[in-house]
């Protein structure tokens, strides 16, 4: 009895030790994929060394993985060389899985549940899975620069480390999550069956360039878009006042306080475009809308050809970064739908998008994702084209299409000047004539 109860208990000791799905000489010929959705991509996987099954020729599709398993898979996919001294602080993981979880820890791509904890046991998570692919790729810095809600309906769910990744990876078309009728779904804390880990290594594993490609596309347009805007930003001209200083004057008995208003130089800019929409028969009317902002107004011609002036504000912007954005969308998280060409005086970046309801509301933030409801598109398709200087990285023009559904659309065309050295030119005599008749009253 001693002599079985000893067998049994250095049984469980060797299985417990040893790797799970340990590789062998010939990849085995695993018999319970036959039904698996991801069969192609697990024999693939297989027999690129990628993946391993069980000692029973088995791959338990259905089942979870471990965090340990799962450092095996993305190390050998990522070709990285094993390193067990680099997992030695961790006392949970496994002998056999070290070298991997080590090589991990080595290129950056974790530290751990906990100071000597890595969760090895522990089955990995969706969104968990979804941060380490997002850090394979190099691309967590991006996913972070972007910071941009994904569309997923239990977006909510997703803890807030993972957020950015599971949006960036959502956004190029990486993960797909679920259907609903109400959309798509994540399910950010919940288990992923090893056919699916398995589906999304392969697409790691051999379409990697695909994948990479779009991320650069992302960082170049990100690139271009941020240095547009940090020109415009830092232009003197930017808005048409800069706001009150206040001097303090004691006169020992009381004080005055002195606003002083400081006005920077003229903004001039010129915007032009259509507006399409069904007069009240139904009839697609097309008008041309013309503004021009001068002198401290906005004018526009109104109904009849008229021109109405509006005063602006010390606050308004009136820029293009105030133009380059979509309910106050910072243009980097547009950039996901962004394409990007170069010549030597311009860079053009133009992004399209014809997205569904939650795709669309997945530009905005999240507190007007919350407000909106996530019911309805605020447009059908939407199509932004930027150029930009090359030497100046100044926004030259803009170009935008804004569909509202199948009888509606607004084109608007923006051409901007030097902002800090703007000239009248384009300004007609008719307004110059208009301001000089307000200014005399």
């Amino acid at each position: 009895m001693y002599k079985q109860i000893t067998a049994l208990l250095l049984t469980a000791t060797l299985l417990a030790v040893a790797d799970p799905a340990a590789a062998q000489t010939q990849p085995p010929k695993l018999w319970d994929i036959g039904g698996a959705y991801a069969k192609q991509e697990i024999e693939i996987l297989v027999t690129d060394g990628i993946l391993t099954g069980y000692e029973d020729n088995t791959f338990r599709p259905n089942a979870s993985m471990t965090r340990q398993e799962f450092a095996k898979v993305l190390a050998k996919a990522m070709k990285l060389e094993g390193d067990a001294a680099a997992a030695a602080k961790f006392t949970d993981v496994a002998p056999w899985a070290r070298p991997y979880v080590g090589a991990l820890v080595k290129a950056g791509l974790t530290q751990g549940v906990s100071a000597t904890q890595f969760g090895a046991m522990q089955n990995i998570t969706r969104e968990q899975l979804a941060v380490f692919f997002i850090r394979g790729f190099g691309m967590e810095a991006l996913a972070n620069d972007l910071a941009m809600p994904s569309s997923f309906i239990d977006r909510g769910q997703v803890t807030g480390y993972a957020q950015n990744a599971v949006a960036l990876a959502q956004k190029v078309g990486f993960l797909k999550g679920s259907a609903s009728s109400t959309g798509y779904s994540f399910m950010p804390r919940g288990l992923s069956a090893r056919q699916a880990v398995a589906r999304l290594a392969y697409e790691f594993y051999n379409n990697r360039e695909s994948y990479t490609g779009q991320f650069q596309t992302i960082r170049q347009a990100v690139d271009h878009l941020k240095q547009a805007e940090a020109v415009t930003n830092a232009a003197e001209s930017y808005k048409l006042n800069m706001g009150m200083s206040v001097k303090m004057i004691d006169f020992s008995m009381h004080t005055d306080m002195i606003n002083e208003v400081i006005v920077k130089p003229e903004y001039t800019m010129r915007i032009t475009g259509t507006v399409t929409a069904p007069d009240g028969t139904g009839t697609l009317v097309s008008e041309p809308v013309e503004s021009y902002v001068y002198k401290g107004y906005n004018f526009m011609r109104g109904v009849g050809g008229e021109w109405v002036s509006v005063e602006l504000t010390a606050e308004e912007n009136v820029g293009p970064s105030a133009l380059s954005s979509v309910e106050s969308v910072p243009t980097r998280y547009l950039a996901a739908y962004s394409t990007v060409a170069e010549n030597e005086a311009e860079n053009t970046v133009t992004i399209t998008s014809k997205p569904s309801s939650s795709e669309y509301l997945s530009l905005l933030p999240p507190d007007l994702l919350e407000a909106s409801g996530g019911e309805e598109a605020i447009f059908t398709n939407v199509i932004y084209t930027f150029v930009i200087d090359r030497t100046t990285h100044q926004f030259k023009q803009m170009h935008i299409v804004e569909d509202h559904g199948a009888d509606a659309q607004t084109t608007i065309d923006v051409t901007f000047s030097d902002y800090n050295a703007v000239t009248d030119i384009i300004i007609p005599q008719e307004i110059k004539d208009l301001y000089a008749g307000m200014s005399a009253k």
